[in-house]
């Protein structure tokens, strides 16, 4: 077995998870087990695909295993045949899907979008995929940024002193392009899995491990110039109703996750700043974005 730590509590593992925090054996909140999942009711038309269980969900990667989580608490793993073989494949879930059902269960809001900490205070990127969301937080690292999560961002909103932003899992996922934009070599970094060509870039030493209070939520989107834009009221929550993680997945959620999603985001939505960034798609202007959101936060 392997005990690792991420998004503040402990986990028994069935399977080996680089990258997760390691710990000693202790008491552990949630519990990966290599056991029977039933197979998904139709054929995935996709490669991945979710299906609503009364106390959770399964996830069916078609190729690789199908996953079930249950109550916050548990995650149970069958590999397809001949897919054993592929270790690191089957543990990508681990690091999106899978960690984001238990924490969605575990009653946090949990949002699409990375994290990094500056000056004490979290800033939350959100925007769809291929908007750069890892690139940016990447950069704002090499800036001397401290990390919290990457692709993952979970929320809790009842705390006293304000939403707080948990820790992650302290490694970042970038295309080779991007590895080079913010001076690192592709070539000295793991890939992600043999069919998945992103690059696992650690972020350890500048790892937050601990609650940080969210700042700003800025939403990622393309245009001609680097700027950034005030939303109206209407523009927070739909960007929030987009950015939650299962938004793809609508119909794999309770009826009740729906009520308590729309009233925590519709909460969210009127206290915390929310603005958008538009950026061009061009990597030679990452230091000028990074400056632009340094000084927006000061």
């Amino acid at each position: 077995m392997y005990f690792y730590s991420a998004y503040g509590f402990g986990i028994k593992s069935a399977i080996a998870l680089p990258g997760f925090i390691q710990i000693p054996k202790e008491d552990t909140k949630v519990s990966i087990h290599l056991a029977p999942v039933s197979p998904p009711r139709t054929t995935p038309k996709e490669g991945v695909s979710i299906d609503k269980l009364a106390n959770g969900l399964t996830i069916h990667w078609r190729g690789v295993a199908s996953y079930k989580i249950i109550r916050g608490r548990e995650i149970f793993i069958t590999p397809e045949s001949g897919a054993d073989s592929i270790s690191t494949l089957k543990a990508q879930p681990f690091y999106g899907m899978a960690i984001a059902a238990i924490l969605h269960q575990q009653q946090h809001v949990v949002l699409h979008g990375s994290s990094v900490e500056i000056n004490g205070k979290a800033l939350v990127l959100l925007g769809q995929k291929g908007m750069g969301k890892s690139t940016l937080t990447a950069a704002l690292l090499s800036e001397g940024h401290n990390f919290i999560c990457d692709d993952v961002t979970a929320l809790l909103l009842n705390d006293p002193s304000g939403t707080q932003v948990l820790p992650g899992v302290p490694r970042l996922r970038l295309w080779a392009d991007a590895v080079r934009a913010i001076g690192h070599t592709p070539d000295e970094l793991s890939l992600v899995s043999p069919i998945l060509p992103k690059h696992i870039l650690p972020a350890h030493e500048q790892f937050k491990n601990e609650h940080i209070p969210l700042q700003t939520i800025i939403l990622l989107e393309r245009g001609d110039t680097i700027a950034l834009h005030e939303m109206k009221e209407s523009e927070k929550m739909l960007c929030l109703l987009g950015g939650q993680y299962f938004a793809k997945y609508y119909d794999a959620l309770q009826d009740s996750d729906h009520k308590r999603l729309f009233h925590s985001l519709s909460t969210l939505a009127q206290s915390i700043n929310i603005v958008k960034l538009t950026t061009p798609r061009d990597l030679q202007l990452l230091p000028v974005t990074t400056k632009l959101l340094e000084q927006y936060i000061r």
